[in-house]
């Protein structure tokens, strides 16, 4: 099994993020990918949630937050999230987004 990531945009930072043409038109690009032992601790857990982020114009998060998840796999799927890394962005803003991760 494994878990899995989808990266659905609630909103959009600042002014600057709201531009509709070029690469701040488009959400950004994920780069990382979870360890192998972050990926078995998941399963084992049944970690399912949602967490929202906000990731910098260096692709980094800079905010975490919890929506919802399932028993025990709050602090598993927070450390997941903190962890990613996206492709920079410059001049694009803060982006704010929220993951959905799932055991599949």
């Amino acid at each position: 099994m494994l878990l899995t990531c989808g990266i659905t945009s609630l909103w959009a930072g600042d002014k600057k993020s709201n531009r509709s043409s070029g690469p701040c038109g488009e959400p950004p690009k994920l780069v990382s990918k979870p360890s192998v032992q972050d990926l078995a601790k998941a399963h084992r857990l049944r970690a399912q949630g949602t967490v929202a982020i906000v990731i910098s114009e260096e692709g980094d998060v800079t905010d975490a937050k919890v929506l919802n998840a399932s028993h025990d796999a709050s602090e598993l799927l927070l450390a997941q999230a903190r962890g990613m890394k996206f492709a920079p962005r410059t001049g694009c803003g803060v982006f704010k987004t929220a993951v959905n991760f799932t055991l599949q």
